[in-house]
């Protein structure tokens, strides 16, 4: 009887809620982020792209000037970016937010990208002129804190380290020191150790961590690790050959245990969701849903389908344990006629 029992509770996930179109503007508006506190995109003013914040209510510039701002990222009310410097075309990182100043995180000749941001320390990929003898010049992993001011160098070799990703303590990012791209994992508490968690023999692409899972893409298949265990392989997420988990899967993001990406339907690109069981695709239109972010069960995205690229907005509905199956009616009426 108790196997009977086991099959009375059985999760369920609805469709994802109502879309909402957060910028709904006749500029081009892409890259959104989300966080607790709200969504930050970039958006262009009809002369260089700028910074936009909006916190459930109001869009608010967090940047208005001459440069061109891209990349920005959320955590609380800390942001950052990386920005075109107009004296020599290279790209610095800025940190900044709607309560504090903005800081000039770079300031050199050398290009600084892919900035990210998890509470007050920001990570980017950087320039490195400076090799020691006998290594070739490349992009270097950094990270700085806000509270202390401090710069550290994660990464000093030959190889090229880029698209950081950060969490709390740790961070990932790319790199081919082992002859092809893999993702590599380093906690601030061990600075001595990297850890390289893919170990493939074909490039990986676009990391993303939250907490201690870290997602990202290995040909055109979402995968997932857990520093929690890493003795256990890395995980597919989707299936490359299934339509309704988005075939040719990009650009994952992670939040918790909730994984996004942008699929193939067939048609064109999608948005889909996975809640560490099932897939929801969370739009179905005739246009390229592009670069998603989650937080939570709240989605963000770009695409054009009101003729310019516009930021998006939706809510998946948390899974619920309290749905019945038809079997377990079935189980319960037959224990109730065994006490009757």
């Amino acid at each position: 009887m108790l196997a009977l029992m086991l099959i009375l509770v059985v999760p369920c996930l609805g469709q994802a809620g109502p879309i909402i179109n957060l910028s709904n503007s006749d500029v081009t508006d892409a890259s959104p982020a989300i966080d607790a506190t709200g969504v930050v995109w970039s958006r262009w003013d009809g002369h260089d792209r700028e910074v936009v914040f909006w916190d459930g209510d109001t869009t608010t510039p967090i940047t208005d000037n001459g440069l061109s701002e891209r990349d920005p990222g959320i955590s609380g009310s800390f942001m950052t970016w990386s920005y075109e410097d107009p004296s020599n075309a290279h790209r610095e990182v800025y940190f900044g937010g709607p309560f504090i100043s903005n800081v000039a995180i770079t300031n050199n000749d050398e290009n600084d990208t892919n900035p990210e941001i998890s509470g007050s320390s920001v990570v980017w990929s950087g320039w490195d002129d400076n090799e020691p003898d006998g290594l070739a010049d490349n992009y270097e992993i950094y990270l700085w804190d806000y509270d202390t001011g401090l710069t550290t160098q994660i990464t000093n070799d030959a190889a090229a380290d880029m698209h950081p990703s950060i969490s709390g303590d740790y961070v990932v990012w790319l790199s081919d020191r082992d002859g092809d791209f893999d993702v590599y994992f380093w906690d601030r508490t061990d600075p001595e150790t990297i850890t390289n968690v893919s170990d493939s023999i074909a490039d990986e692409y676009e990391p993303d961590i939250s907490g201690s899972k870290v997602v990202w893409r290995h040909k055109y298949q979402i995968y997932l690790w857990d520093a929690v265990t890493p003795e256990i392989a890395p995980v597919p997420v989707t299936d490359p050959l299934d339509p309704s988990d988005g075939a040719a899967a990009r650009e994952p993001a992670i939040s918790g245990s909730n994984v996004v990406w942008k699929g193939w339907d067939g048609s064109d690109q999608e948005i889909y969701f996975w809640d560490g069981s099932t897939t929801t695709q969370v739009t179905d239109n005739d246009v390229d849903d592009e670069t998603p972010d989650v937080y939570d069960f709240d989605v963000v995205w770009s695409n054009d389908e009101d003729g310019d690229s516009d930021i998006y907005m939706t809510t998946i509905p948390e899974p619920s344990s309290t749905a019945l199956s038809v079997a377990a009616i079935v189980v319960l009426a037959c224990l109730r006629r065994a006490r009757a």
